[in-house]
């Protein structure tokens, strides 16, 4: 289990080593990254290394100059957790991976399959019987370098044609996805349908900054997504005293919503974190 420092904390200096030391830099990378490639490289020939480490390396864009260096490397088994909370109270959803160190001067890539396990549930007794029930071998070469997306091959195969004949949400939406709200306090403004309802009840003109409310974790492959949060959609310039219901929802978290000083330029309430919902009294 590698360490878990945001690249946002990296500094420069950190960086330009990084750069000129790893495969597997890029300019946004999360450090565990480099502790992969690291780790591997200190191995005797035909070792083993294994890492439970988050899976969004298999899809980030940072995640490009690994997922080149593992095709290259002797990468045996991937288990990925997906969105399953293995950790009580942390959001990493983890992935677990096992590479062989090949010999000096040898091809890591001619191991051209992996073995790949795709965990659906906590609800096992022994993990290396659930994998050793559930796993499936994909071929290095049905791993696009762009984004890793762990399927059969028959699978892949179908992807690729449906591929052919569509149009990715990419191309049709010319490029614009954004990366949505960010909150501050999310016991603050993430609220249920019983609260939702119960604001509006007292105050019809709540509905104004009440949003449906959805995580990356609620959007789900071949169904529709199915809100049952809610968001108090506060965003900068919104006046929360013209919402009595809403403000006395929110005065018990106004100490947390005070303002650091650096921040406080003459605002009244103000989430501490960047992103965070920000009104005047």
């Amino acid at each position: 289990n590698p360490p878990y420092v945001r690249q946002e904390i990296l500094g420069p200096r950190f960086k330009e080593y990084a750069r000129k030391s790893f495969a597997t830099y890029a300019g946004t990378a999360d450090l565990y990254t480099y502790f992969i490639e690291k780790g591997v490289s200190l191995l005797t020939p035909d070792g083993l290394f294994s890492y439970i480490v988050a899976n969004k390396w298999m899809r980030a864009n940072y995640g490009e100059p690994l997922r080149l260096w593992l095709k290259s490397q002797g990468l045996e088994e991937i288990t990925d957790f997906g969105d399953l909370p293995v950790f009580k109270g942390a959001t990493t959803y983890p992935c677990i991976l096992r590479i062989r160190k090949t010999s000096p001067g040898s091809d890591g890539a001619s191991r051209s399959k992996v073995d790949v396990s795709l965990i659906r549930s906590l609800d096992f007794r022994d993990l290396s019987e659930y994998v050793g029930a559930n796993s499936f071998f994909m071929t290095k070469s049905g791993l696009d370098d762009k984004g890793w997306s762990l399927v059969a091959d028959s699978s892949r195969r179908l992807l690729d044609k449906i591929l052919s004949v569509g149009i990715p949400l990419e191309n049709y939406v010319q490029g614009k996805i954004f990366r949505g709200v960010l909150t501050g306090l999310n016991e603050a403004f993430v609220i249920d349908q019983e609260t939702r309802e119960n604001l509006v009840r007292k105050d019809r003109k709540s509905t104004e900054i009440i949003k449906p409310f959805l995580a990356g974790r609620d959007i789900k492959r071949y169904s529709p997504p199915i809100s049952n949060k809610y968001l108090i959609f506060s965003r900068r310039g919104i006046k929360i005293s013209e919402y009595p219901t809403i403000y006395e929802h929110l005065l018990p978290y106004k100490n947390k919503l005070i303002p650091r000083p650096e921040d406080w330029k003459g605002k009244e309430w103000q989430g501490r974190k960047p992103g965070a919902y920000q009104w005047y009294e």
